[in-house]
């Protein structure tokens, strides 16, 4: 899976940002989300209510605004995921899925000693 990019007239804002990817979404349910400088992670339910993470990272320029949504079974490199998100994931044995999972809760763990 690639990069999705969009040509736009002027720079989304913030709330057109987070909009915008909350709507990629639908019709999944969002549990929780959390939007950082240039990423976005999400909670979200599926039709089996099984509730499972994803990263989306994204660039916003005058001209374009461009995003790659990634699953968590994809082990994504990006681990600034919120504790507000990872403490509400379903159960999971994909491997790729626990990797980064246990990834981000040890930033975490080496932040915060």
């Amino acid at each position: 899976m690639g990069t999705t990019s969009i040509s736009q007239q002027e720079k989304m804002t913030r709330i057109e940002v987070r909009n915008f990817l909350l709507a990629e979404f639908y019709p999944n349910t969002i549990i929780s989300f959390s939007l950082k400088q240039n990423e976005m992670y999400l909670a979200v339910q599926n039709s089996q209510f099984q509730v499972q993470a994803y990263a989306v990272k994204f660039r916003n320029t005058k001209n374009e605004f461009s995003y790659k949504i990634m699953h968590e079974s994809m082990h994504p490199f990006c681990y600034d995921c919120p504790n507000k998100i990872l403490n509400v994931l379903s159960p999971t044995e994909e491997k790729y899925a626990l990797a980064w999972r246990q990834a981000n809760s040890q930033k975490k763990r080496a932040i915060y000693k």
